[in-house]
């Protein structure tokens, strides 16, 4: 007997009490999947991409040690939901989302950079998709200079709703 669940990752067992289908189910779901759903994952290109990295829990202490090295995280909030990729003891990339949605009901990306070196590899855009499927954002804002963030952003599918004199503010509504 298949097992449905599994077979909706795309891992085809001949049980469902197959160990070792049963672990990579588990190590997927807790990394991609907040639910089981046919829209909860992350496409198997970012998947690809950021598996190449180790992912880290953002905390104060990560923080300490590495602010003073990657001026991009005086942006950074650990109060929002935060990931960071590590290639070694270097920063590929990291992201943040707001926990609760505003008003209108919009839930903002606060921060997506990407380490220069890791540039132009499906790192920005893997970030992109890990913040809209995992922490489930749906606004952003971008310098109007920043042309790379754009075209990645209209690419993915997020146009502009409003802007100000520096910034466009991008939704996926």
């Amino acid at each position: 007997m298949m097992n449905y669940e599994l077979l909706s990752f795309g891992i085809a067992c001949e049980s469902s009490s197959d160990k070792k289908c049963q672990d990579y189910y588990e190590r997927v779901k807790e990394y991609f999947f907040d639910e089981i759903s046919g829209n909860g994952y992350m496409s198997e290109k970012s998947a690809n991409v950021l598996d190449k990295y180790k992912s880290v829990k953002v905390t104060k202490e990560f923080m300490d040690k590495y602010k003073p090295s990657y001026p991009m995280l005086k942006h950074f909030d650990i109060k929002d939901n935060c990931a960071a990729w590590m290639d070694g003891d270097k920063i590929v990339g990291v992201c943040s989302v707001n926990k609760e949605d505003d008003d209108y009901g919009y839930r903002w990306i606060t921060m997506i950079e990407v380490t220069p070196e890791y540039r132009k590899q499906g790192v920005g855009t893997a970030l992109l998709d890990y913040c809209v499927k995992k922490f489930h954002a749906d606004a952003l804002g971008v310098r109007k200079t920043n042309k790379a963030a754009l075209s990645i952003y209209r690419k993915y599918g997020f146009h502009v709703m409003w802007e100000t004199d520096r910034q466009f503010k991008m939704t996926l509504k």
